[in-house]
């Protein structure tokens, strides 16, 4: 957990010990098809609970239920923009997250049983079901998932492109890329990259956010739960030697508490980034409301260590900025706020405001200021590529379909190349 970035301590957890036996599984038909489907649509529906949590499903059938369901969502543009492939190895990462907290698959068991965090014994096998149906949430998985396709693609091409880093005398590496996750919620994002890219390449996700309980700090009820990253378990061979869910992640997920909008925590977590990161940052933004994306470019623009910058920008600002000044000014670009700023916010969940499609225009201008804002470096001479992209991940009528990509010099051709590619095979798709 990371609070000034250099503290490593595994923290406090809210949830009582953790009893299951874990295991691996192999891809399913990792070939560029569809896998099988090994369960009808008739199993499907009666073996999910409320919440459309998969029940006592192997970890085959769920890994086939849970592509089918991320490809009807995506349709054809994006999954034929984007490739089978990505969408078989994005159900096998979510797998792979069902296989770390349930381990095993108990016919007696339903997750909406109850809503304790308990334990239950299946035969030689210790099932967690609290954390699992508290983190996978049907709608809300498959969502995260989609609206980050053409960021999880662009980042993958990114790490893959980058050398090996050297190693030193005592077998480290160094120069591992660290990813920035800002605005994190529970890290949907940094967890799925955890388990798709390749450890020897990056060192660490740092998941920044608000909501998370500080460092040393008993969580409480208002902070995100953060068992997920930081519980306890046993497994069924240790009987009672207690390990952390920390330490299941291929690469570490690192929670750090930090409030973006204030001058103070982003001024420190800049200095941290630049003084603890032996390689290269990349930072993500996906869901970034209002102001926070222009943080984000000024976070690129500050720590020479940062590489990259990847937004998929959210809210537009509210009416108030536009009453207390004229500009908004990202480095050494301003633009009007009145061009941007829009009445209207969510209240628990709902929308308080016009109709949101009158939004629209305002948002597209929104993510053009900062796509400009992105191409300039202050006092610097270090060039800078960018990118606005547009991909339909949201596919119930929603316009937040935004991607901007900055990358200072040297650029990376593969990662580049693939935004290209992807822009062009969309705008083919879409005629």
């Amino acid at each position: 957990m990371i609070n000034d970035v250099q503290s490593w301590v595994i923290p406090k957890t809210r949830s009582s010990e953790r009893r299951f036996h874990l295991r691996s599984t192999s891809k399913v038909n990792h070939n560029g098809e569809a896998p099988p489907v090994t369960c009808s649509s008739s199993s499907i529906d009666n073996n999910k609970n409320t919440a459309g949590a998969v029940v006592w499903w192997s970890d085959d059938e769920f890994q086939d239920w849970f592509y089918h369901e991320l490809k009807e969502e995506a349709g054809p543009i994006l999954h034929q923009t984007y490739g089978d492939e990505l969408f078989v190895d994005l159900s096998h990462c979510v797998t792979k997250w069902r296989q770390r907290y349930r381990m095993g698959n108990n016919n007696d068991r339903n997750d909406a049983d109850d809503d304790q965090q308990v334990s239950m014994e299946s035969g030689d096998r210790r099932v967690d079901g609290g954390i699992w149906k508290r983190l996978f949430k049907r709608d809300r998985v498959v969502k995260e998932v989609l609206e980050s396709i053409p960021i999880i693609h662009a980042i993958d091409k990114y790490v893959r492109s980058m050398p090996p880093p050297p190693s030193d005398e005592g077998g480290l590496n160094k120069n591992k890329i660290t990813i920035v996750d800002l605005c994190s919620g529970k890290g949907y994002l940094s967890m799925i990259l955890s388990e798709y890219l390749p450890p020897d390449k990056v060192e660490k996700f740092v998941l920044i956010d608000k909501a998370w309980p500080m460092c040393h700090a008993e969580p409480k009820p208002h902070h995100i739960n953060w068992d997920h990253i930081y519980g306890s378990y046993t497994t069924a061979e240790d009987g009672t030697e207690l390990k952390s869910y920390f330490s299941t992640w291929p690469i570490p997920l690192h929670t750090s508490k930090q409030n973006l909008k204030k001058t103070s925590d982003m001024r420190r977590l800049q200095q941290r980034l630049g003084q603890t990161s032996t390689g290269p940052c990349f930072v993500l933004g996906v869901h970034l409301c209002g102001t926070l994306s222009i943080q984000a470019v000024q976070m690129f623009y500050s720590v020479p260590s940062i590489h990259g910058l990847i937004l998929k920008p959210c809210c537009l600002p509210g009416m108030a900025y536009e009453k207390q000044q004229t500009h908004f000014q990202a480095g050494k670009y301003a633009f009007p706020t009145k061009e941007v700023c829009s009445p209207g916010y969510w209240k628990k969940k709902e929308w308080e405001g016009p109709p949101r499609w009158h939004l629209q225009g305002k948002f597209d201008a929104w993510c053009r200021h900062l796509h400009e804002a992105m191409k300039y470096v202050s006092d610097s001479d270090v060039g800078v590529v960018t990118k606005l992209l547009e991909a339909p991940v949201q596919t119930n009528g929603g316009f937040q379909n935004t991607f901007l990509f900055a990358q200072k010099e040297p650029m990376t051709d593969l990662m580049w190349d693939e935004i290209e590619r992807s822009e062009l095979t969309l705008k083919q798709l879409q005629e």
